[in-house]
Order: structure tokens, then C-alpha cells, then sequence
């Protein structure tokens, strides 16, 4: 997997996407520790491949590439794709403010 890189005025994104699997990774200038793990897909039909464990991978192996120490994302609490993150070492850290519905995660590198 190839990951595009793309500076903006408020950071960095780096991003794959493919026929199968996509996401992106956001870095803020403000926060030199943590990036954000986004837009996390894999086709119905693609699953049971590996392709999220890779993904995950990647993030892990990009974030530490520029001494970032946390990854987080924001996910529906009663999913099974947050369980699917806890069993992959993320960690609730707490509920978005906007809706109640969704919790941040935390992964430390």
C-alpha cells in the first residue's frame, strides 16, 4: 500500500485509497504527538483479508515514522468496529461533544 502525502495550512494528510480499502491520516500543526486515523473502509466484499489489521499497520509505522506517540479516531460506541479497534490496543478515551453516540479512541505507540 502507497500513501499519499498532502500539506495543508493546518497540517498534514496522508491517504490511501484503492478499489477495496481506504483512510486517511491527519497531522495537526498544533499537536506534535498525536494523529487522527479517519475514513476507515474496507469493501464488504474484501474483508476477511487482513486489509484493516493492515491498515492499522500502516498507521502505526507512518505516525511513528514522524515520532508521533498517539493515534485516535472517533467511533460509534455500539459498533461492532469499536470492539474490532479495543481488540487491536485502542482504548476509550472519551465521548465526542457533539454526539453522544460516538466515543474517541486512543492508541499509544
Amino acid at each position: 500500500m502507497d500513501i499519499t502525502k498532502e500539506t495543508t495550512d493546518w497540517g498534514i494528510v496522508y491517504y490511501y485509497k484503492n478499489d477495496c480499502c481506504r483512510f486517511a491520516l491527519y497531522a495537526y500543526n498544533d499537536d506534535k504527538n498525536t494523529m487522527y486515523l479517519s475514513n476507515v473502509k474496507v469493501e464488504q466484499s474484501a474483508r476477511g483479508r487482513g486489509l484493516g489489521n493492515r491498515i492499522l499497520e500502516l498507521a502505526d509505522k507512518e505516525a511513528k515514522k514522524y515520532n508521533y506517540t498517539v493515534i485516535c479516531l472517533k467511533v460509534l460506541k455500539t459498533s461492532w468496529v469499536h470492539d474490532w479497534y479495543a481488540n487491536h490496543e485502542y482504548s476509550d478515551l472519551c465521548y465526542d461533544g457533539e454526539d453522544a453516540d460516538y466515543v474517541w479512541m486512543k492508541h499509544t505507540l
